[in-house]
Order: C-alpha cells, then structure tokens, then sequence
C-alpha cells in the first residue's frame, strides 16, 4: 500500500496497528517464541510508520518510530533490520540537512551490514553513496555505488528478508540517478531516472513520482522547457491521482519555483494552471 499510495495514505493505520501488539507485548502473556515473534512485529511496523511519517513530512515522528524499531529488533537480535532501520535514519538526516549526521549514521550501517544478506548490504550501500553524493564527495559516492551493484549480484535466492522485497537493479539505477542529481550532472541523473521509471512500469507510482520529479528539474536546469513541464505533468497526475507523499509535492514544489521567473512562457503558463486545477484539493 505505501508503495501505491505513499505514507500519507498509512500513518494512522500502521499507528494503530503498532499500538496493537505492543499492548499485547506489555500486558499478554505468551511463549518466548511467541514474544520473539512480536518484538520482530514491532520492529518492523515501527520502521515502516516511521517512513510513513517521513514520507509525509512529519521528522519528529518518524525519528520516534525508528528508535522505537530499533529497539525492537535489537531485543530479538534481528541484525538485518537494525541495519535498515539505522540506515533509514540516515536517510532522514540527509533529507532534513544534517549531512554530517547522515554520513556518521551511515558508516555505522555499512560497517554493520557485513553480518546481514547480501541484498541487505546493497542497500546499504548504496544509501551510503547517496548520502556522500549530498556532500559533493563524487569519487566516494561512486566507489560506494559500485559496491552495492557488486553485492547485488551475489544475492542468494531465499537469503532475503522480506521487507527487502523491492532491492532489485532497477531500485540500484534509481539511487545511482537520484546520486548524480544531488552531484548536480543532470543529464546523466536524467539517464538512470527515466531507465529506472521505465523499468517499473505501472508499479511504485509514488516512487516513480519522486524520479520523475527530479527527471524534470534535470530537464528545467539544462534548459529545455517544454520536455521538463511534460514530466512535470506526469508527476502532478501521480500525485493528484494516487499518491500521498509531502516527498513528491516537495520536488514539484521545487520544479514550480524554478520555473517562475519563466512564467510569461506559454508551455510555463499552462503548466503552472494544469497543477494548480489538478492539486487544488
């Protein structure tokens, strides 16, 4: 459901759903297989909301939720998921600024992920190198990428843990693509975005909007207009239709700014009203 609908769509529902069975845990009486089973349950229903909320824009929240995961899944040992859960908080402090916060955090999780799956490691990986790419540090960032495209390929059949379902090569494309982004080489940001938007098809619609969002930044920044507001109204029918993600309204938000001082343009005009009569709600 994040995936179709983004966070905004989820946060009360996983809230309840995690309120649930931490009650159980406090006030249940159970097996220690049980209570195992539980504490996993927490972990990741904590890491999920906190996604949610930070996918909707909410950090605090989320901050909460991911700690709360982490202790979870430290309680049973689960080493995978705390390596997910650390690395999403570094995803969130690259977001919000903190850059120094983010590579600290993300060294942690990579030096950690040597005792998880190897599609575990990937990820990390290649969250790392996204998160030295927002720091400017190019070589770093690719050196980093490359490893994770490297431990991809010696994933095991069976060795995955579920919530890792989505680490493939075209979620690789899409983080080497939003990588140059942040490195400001558009045109082959540009590249690995659309390969990865096409990769998908119809699925991960929010996701999918956050690419083609920066897809037509990209465009904007390398000076052509018209191709740049044709994703742009790709990205506005994603999020008018399907999606609820302060993420995506926030590259939009962006794309819209940029594109002011060009407001007298016919093609900037008429887009600018086709997002205001599509998202006015």
């Amino acid at each position: 459901m994040d995936d179709e609908h983004g966070g905004g769509a989820l946060l009360e529902m996983l809230h309840a759903d995690l309120r649930f069975v931490t009650e159980m845990l406090k006030h249940g009486s159970y097996r220690e297989e049980v209570g195992r089973s539980l504490y996993a349950a927490a972990g990741e229903l904590a890491r999920l909301a906190g996604w949610a909320a930070f996918d909707s824009g909410r950090h605090a929240a989320a901050q909460q939720y991911y700690l709360a995961g982490l202790r979870a899944a430290t309680a049973v040992g689960d080493h995978a998921l705390s390596v997910n859960i650390v690395g999403f908080l570094g995803i969130q402090a690259y977001s919000t600024g903190r850059l120094g916060d983010s590579v600290q955090l993300m060294d942690v999780a990579t030096a950690e992920s040597r005792k998880a799956p190897a599609i575990v490691q990937a990820m990390t990986w290649a969250r790392s190198g996204r998160a030295y790419a927002k720091l400017g540090e190019r070589a770093t960032a690719k050196e980093q990428l490359d490893k994770a495209g490297n431990l991809l390929g010696r994933a095991i059949k069976g060795d995955t843990p579920s919530w890792a379902y989505w680490v493939d090569e075209t979620r690789l494309t899409a983080q080497i693509g939003r990588a140059l982004f942040d490195l400001e080489d558009y045109k082959n940001a540009e590249k690995d975005l659309t390969a990865a938007v096409i990769a998908c098809g119809e699925k991960y619609p929010r996701d999918r909007a956050t690419w083609q969002g920066r897809i037509a930044i990209s465009q904007l920044r390398t000076g052509r207009l018209e191709e740049a507001c044709a994703t742009g109204r790709k990205t506005v029918d994603l999020l008018a239709d399907q999606v609820d993600s302060e993420r995506g309204l926030g590259f939009l938000r962006t794309f819209r700014d940029e594109l002011t001082p060009l407001g007298s343009s016919p093609v900037a005009r008429d887009f600018t009203e086709y997002a205001r009569s599509r998202l006015a709600s």
